[in-house]
């Protein structure tokens, strides 16, 4: 039993073969478990010459003296031979057959052709119900790949399959609405129509001398005991009127609104062609579908633009956040240099603006860098943390220089030097007489600067001298103030 489950799992078949045609073949089941039914799929050559129809059949009988009317045979089977009707009246590549199980079956195809056919058997763990082959999913090994299924022991199939098991597909067709079609030789092909008014037109392009194509309607009905076929079938001209037809149907006992046109090439070349259904009805159930689309197409369109709206409208929300919250960073990062890099101790006040200004006054940077290379290293300023050399306004480009050579804007040294008498780089302290000693520590007049004095750090000899200082923090700052870093721990980040 567990090996019948897992095959019955897998769904894979468990004999294969090859069959000739008008020849009985005996097959000897060798499970050794006896399963409650068996599948056998027949798969018929799809180069083989459709003019002559094939028909399988499998039974516990012999069937090696057996003849079949194929053109005559009925949806009522005998009980011990059974064949796939619709399948045949297809004309379809596969049959399929479902069966007790037996350890010997016979299996026969009847044609006038002569091919191979192939065939596939597979192990069922449910018993046979003749009214739910294969558990009304069609064709398909895998169970339950269509939502087809079994009610009352019969195949309730979806609108769009068609045949006992639902084995066939069709095509919905718009009224008033072209439909081309291109028919292989002796093939079918099915549409179904949901029609409120008996007064159809099927119209088509065909020559009125072209008797080849043919039409044959039948209404859906549940179990579906009847596909169209060539039985019931009409030569498809320029205009047919189906009100009679309709008429006939609708005096059957299946009470239904959807019917099922099939059209068959009996020829043997390629027919292309198209057809129409015309509706007399001024609103009929094609318009409806037709509005019906044309609604889903419009709230597809506009729910894809309200969703692009919302995407954007997202991004742009995420991106102003995020400039918001650099800013507010920023904001907190010069709040807290501020507290870092002012000196705990009680601080003078700073100078006058009369002294700042004739002191510190204001240098075009790029004037002031190419006199003095070693300076291009300061591209910021250090209190507003806003360029100097890519400032966006001149007074943005003007800066001024401390003794100790560290850049900044004017304004903002300015503003510094108005609260304290330090240098906001490196904290060297200012003094009155410091700066009118070292004044003027810049000469704009010459090349050089000659004027180094021996207390003179090695970076502002550097800068003096027109060297690139591309030289650690040791040499930027003098011996006080190294100490002075590593006993309070202030570290700047610029």
């Amino acid at each position: 039993m567990i090996i019948l489950i897992l095959f019955y799992t897998c769904y894979a078949y468990h004999h294969y073969g090859t069959l000739q045609i008008n020849q009985t073949l005996n097959l000897n089941t060798n499970f050794t478990q006896q399963a409650p039914s068996i599948i056998i799929k027949f798969q018929l050559p799809q180069n083989r010459n459709k003019d002559s129809k094939v028909a399988c059949f499998v039974s516990n009988l012999n069937l090696e003296s057996k003849s079949f009317d194929i053109d005559n045979l009925n949806i009522q089977q005998e009980n011990k031979i059974v064949y796939d009707l619709h399948s045949i009246q297809s004309n379809s590549d596969s049959q399929l057959i479902e069966y007790y199980y037996f350890n010997t079956i016979y299996l026969i195809c009847q044609s006038q052709s002569t091919n191979l056919i192939e065939y596939q058997l597979t192990y069922k763990e449910e018993q046979y119900n003749k009214g739910c082959i294969n558990d009304c999913q069609g064709y398909n090994d895998t169970k339950s790949i269509s939502q087809s299924y079994c009610q009352n022991n019969f195949c309730e199939c979806q609108i769009n399959q068609i045949g006992f098991f639902c084995q066939l597909q069709s095509s919905f067709i718009l009224s008033s609405n072209e439909q081309d079609i291109t028919l292989n030789a002796y093939s079918w092909i099915f549409f179904y129509y949901q029609y409120k008014s008996l007064d159809l037109q099927l119209l088509s392009d065909i020559p009125n001398d072209d008797k080849t194509v043919l039409y044959s309607l039948t209404q859906r009905q549940i179990p579906q005991l009847q596909i169209p076929n060539l039985s019931h079938s009409k030569v498809l001209s320029n205009s047919t009127s189906l009100q009679e037809e309709l008429s006939q149907l609708n005096d059957s006992q299946f009470d239904s609104n959807i019917l099922y046109i099939g059209l068959f090439n009996n020829k043997s070349q390629q027919a292309k062609f198209q057809i129409t259904i015309i509706s007399n009805e001024s609103t009929d159930y094609g318009q409806l579908e037709r509005n019906k689309i044309i609604i889903i197409a419009v709230g597809s369109v506009v729910g894809v633009l309200l969703l692009i709206t919302c995407v954007l409208s997202f991004l742009k929300t995420k991106k102003l956040q995020a400039q918001q919250q650099a800013l507010r960073m920023r904001q907190e990062r010069i709040h807290q240099i501020n507290l870092e890099i002012i000196p705990r101790q009680k601080q003078d006040s700073g100078f006058t603006q009369k002294f700042i200004k004739d002191y510190f006054g204001v240098i075009s940077y790029k004037k002031l860098v190419q006199l003095y290379p070693g300076l291009k290293q300061f591209e910021e300023c250090v209190i507003c943390l806003e360029s100097i050399k890519n400032g966006q306004k001149k007074q943005q480009r003007s800066c001024s220089v401390t003794p100790c050579f560290h850049i900044f804007h004017q304004k903002c040294l300015s503003s510094w030097l108005e609260k304290q008498k330090n240098c906001p780089f490196c904290r060297a302290e200012f003094s009155t007489a410091i700066i009118q000693k070292k004044y003027p520590w810049l000469e704009l007049k010459q090349q050089r600067v000659n004027n180094i004095s021996q207390s003179d750090s090695k970076y502002i000899k550097n800068i003096k001298q027109n060297s690139n200082t591309d030289q650690s923090q040791d040499n930027q700052l003098n011996e006080s103030q190294q100490e002075l870093v590593g006993k309070d721990k202030i570290i700047v980040d610029l």
